[in-house]
Formats: structure tokens, sequence, C-alpha cells
């Protein structure tokens, strides 16, 4: 069974969902079939690997997978794999084209130093190899490469962009959906087509229609910061602390922790208005003092024990 992220990957512009901007410059580029080095910055699940895909369908046609390579710099950071399997890619002439892409996933990830290597990678073969570069966080790409490189954003993709192409796939798929759901899912996955697509396949495996009662008692079920958000309400500090511990411990940053809860709440009805305005305002607070540099477990504890403050003053009025 096909992943619906990749089974409904777009194959030409005309499918490629948001950012319609920064896309129509893109491809205004890819017109005169001699592109730059491009960086795509901008958060998971809005496109990017998608364009780079889709430049290199439009550019190569039928030969696009002989000229077209896609690493993720998550798994190979080093600067062995920078001087072996780019490099190699690199040296090898192009089939039926003027050049080759190279497409690096991730790229802030990658180590200064192989960083550095790719900067004189990119001087020598430029004439055939472009490379497309994406990354969440361009301040991590060293200055010599950005230099070299187009930068277009991406930015998360409406609600309404991510429910029409729910309501797409579910048709495709003959998958009953409420529309209720559909606005609910597109809702929670916050700008994220990725997450939107893989949380309806996973719903779609039960067999049975989706509503929004079923979308709800799921995200429950799989998201640890529900299990926070239960334990503040509940006046449990050091669980929902624990929690926050265990997820740290997973690759979760404490931004992210306090991003997530922010949302949690926001779609949480069951909190009482006064207590859910207190909460975000703590979070969004705990949040820029991140921004600032300041000790990172010491700001996840006060704004854990700030939220429990709140619930429990208003419990005493």
């Amino acid at each position: 069974m096909s992943l619906y992220i990749e089974k409904y990957r777009p194959k030409k512009r005309e499918d490629i969902i948001g950012n319609k901007e920064e896309i129509d410059r893109i491809f205004s580029i890819v017109k005169t079939r001699n592109i730059p080095h491009m960086i795509f910055e901008g958060p998971s699940g809005t496109g990017k690997t998608s364009t780079a895909l889709t430049i290199a369908r439009t550019l190569f046609g039928d030969f696009y997978k002989s000229n077209f390579m896609e690493k993720n710099a998550s798994d190979e950071s080093g600067v062995g794999v920078v001087r072996n399997s780019i490099k190699t890619f690199c040296t090898m002439a192009p089939l039926s084209a003027d050049f080759k892409i190279l497409f690096l996933d991730e790229c802030e990830r990658i180590s200064p130093a192989a960083q550095d290597s790719l900067k004189r990678i990119m001087e020598d073969f430029s004439g055939v190899t472009r490379f497309i570069y994406s990354c969440n966080d361009i301040s991590k790409v060293i200055e010599p490469i950005r230099s070299r490189c187009a930068e277009f954003h991406f930015s998360p993709l409406r609600n309404e962009d991510i429910a029409k192409q729910i309501r797409i796939v579910a048709k495709a798929e003959s998958i009953e959906i409420e529309e209720e759901a559909v606005t609910f899912l597109a809702e929670l996955a916050d700008g994220d087509m990725r997450k939107a697509l893989n949380k309806l396949q996973v719903l779609a495996s039960y067999g049975t229609s989706i509503n929004k009662k079923l979308l709800s008692n799921y995200d429950k079920l799989k998201n640890p910061i529900v299990g926070i958000l239960n334990s503040l309400t509940q006046g449990r500090f050091l669980e929902s602390r624990n929690t926050c511990k265990d997820l740290l411990l997973q690759g979760y940053s404490e931004r992210r922790i306090i991003s997530d809860l922010h949302k949690a709440f926001i779609h949480n009805e069951t909190i009482p208005p006064t207590v859910k305005g207190s909460a975000i305002i703590e979070l969004c607070e705990a949040d820029y003092r991140l921004t600032l540099g300041v000790s990172k477990g010491l700001q996840l504890d006060a704004v854990l024990l700030k939220i429990l403050r709140c619930i429990k003053q208003d419990n005493e009025t």
C-alpha cells in the first residue's frame, strides 16, 4: 500500500499547493531551462521536496531519475559523505541534459566543515550540477553557501488549501469523511500537508467513516501533548514535567513542546476561556524568553507551574 504523501505528490507545477508567489517565481526561472543554485526555506510539509522533484521532472522529462539525486542531511551529515557520494554524483555527466540536480534536504543539519566542503564542490562543478537545498532554519546554513544560491521562502499552507487536498484524496481513495472532520483535520495539520495526509491514511485504516469525534479521540490517544495538557488541568505537575522530559529525550525541542501546547490550548473546547487566555500568554512569553537564550529547562518548568497557577486560581473563583 502506497503512502498518500507519495501517491499524491505533485508531478507538475499546476499540482503544487500553496505559496503561489514563490512557486511562480521559481518556475519562471525554470522556463529558461537554466536554473541557479537554490535554497528552499520553511517548515515541514509545505512543498519544498515536491517543488524540487517537479523542477527535475519539468527540466529532464523521462530522464529526471538519472539527472536527479536526493540526499537527506539528517542521515548523512559528515564530510566523508560530501566528499564521496555527493562529489561522485557531481563528477558524472548528465544524461540528455546540460546539468544535473542534487537536492539536499535538511541541509542545516550538515556540519560546518561539511558545508565548507560543499561550497568548494559547488564552485568546481557548477557547470554540470545545480544544488537545491532545503532547510527549516536558514540561519544554520553558512553564508558562503547562501550567497551562491537564490533563496525562496515556503510558508505554512492555508487551512483551506489543506482541506481541498484532503477532499481530493478522500474521494480518490473512497474514504467517507464528514465536512466538519475535514475542517478539523486541516486545523490540526497546522500548515503541514504531510501531517494531514498521514493522519488521514491512519484514520482510513480503521475502516469506518471519519467524523470529528473519531478524529478528536485519535488525536488525544496519539498526541503526547494532549497528555501534558490533561495532567496540567488535573493539577499533576510532576506527571506533565516527566512527559516533557520524555519528549526531550525523543528529540523534541523545548520550543516545539511550547508551540504544540499553545495549539492544544487553542483547540481544546473544554478549558475555560479565562484559563485558556492566561495559559496562551504564558506560553508566548516563555517562547520569547527561549529565543533570548535563557535556561531552557527552567523556562519549561516555569511555564508549566504558571499554567497550573492559572488553573488553580480559576477553580478557586
